[in-house]
């Protein structure tokens, strides 16, 4: 499952030389980063897969000011419901206490983005039955672990048995290969031909 959110503590800016002026959103800020790390750690079993990042953090125009607010940008990874309500209720929690401990204000946006990625057993077997016909057994890699992407497709799996696969088609550069969301990342066309071929296979079979 993906979940976003939006953080914004809200305190009083003043001079860097009078701290004792501000209610500073940035010690805030720093607080709540360094205490998301326990949840994964303290509230969620080793088990269980989740993650939490924190991609974006804005505050502040100058190294002598401090700012009155401070705005914080996060995703939330998770695979079952318990974990998902259990990650945004400890986050809640931490916000309510972070504020009050340092006397700042705070606005949370908390969305509930898509479920996790379940591919139906029965479909995956003839998808990879189909597959084995136009590909060779090097180029065909069933996962064995999840991954912690986001997906859409996900809403459609909710509604019927599919199947999601990947077509790794990162563009080999002086002998580098860059994932998705790098910025060094370029596609492979060469590679649009093979999945092509394999959706028409996986049509051609479940039509039949």
């Amino acid at each position: 499952a993906v979940d976003t959110f939006t953080l914004r503590f809200i305190g009083r800016g003043s001079h860097g030389a009078h701290p004792e002026q501000s209610r500073d959103p940035i010690v805030a800020a720093a607080q709540f980063v360094t205490a998301l790390q326990s949840i994964k750690s303290r509230n969620i079993k080793a088990s269980d897969m989740a993650v939490i990042t924190i991609g974006k953090i804005e505050g502040g125009i100058s190294q002598n000011i401090i700012p009155e607010t401070v705005e914080l940008l996060g995703t939330v990874r998770s695979f079952t419901p318990e974990v998902r309500d259990k990650i945004e209720s400890r986050i809640k929690q931490m916000i309510e206490g972070i504020s009050m401990a340092m006397d700042v204000k705070s606005e949370l946006d908390f969305q509930r983005n898509y479920p996790a990625v379940v591919n139906d057993e029965k479909c995956t077997r003839r998808v990879v039955s189909s597959l084995a016909k136009v590909l060779d057994s090097s180029e065909l890699n069933q996962m064995q672990d999840p991954v912690m992407i986001g997906e859409d497709f996900a809403c459609f799996l909710q509604k019927v048995p599919g199947t999601f696969l990947f077509l790794t088609n990162p563009k080999n550069q002086n002998g580098e290969n860059y994932p998705h969301h790098h910025s060094r990342f370029d596609i492979n066309e060469e590679q649009l031909t093979l999945g092509v071929t394999a959706f028409v296979q996986i049509a051609l079979d479940f039509l039949d």
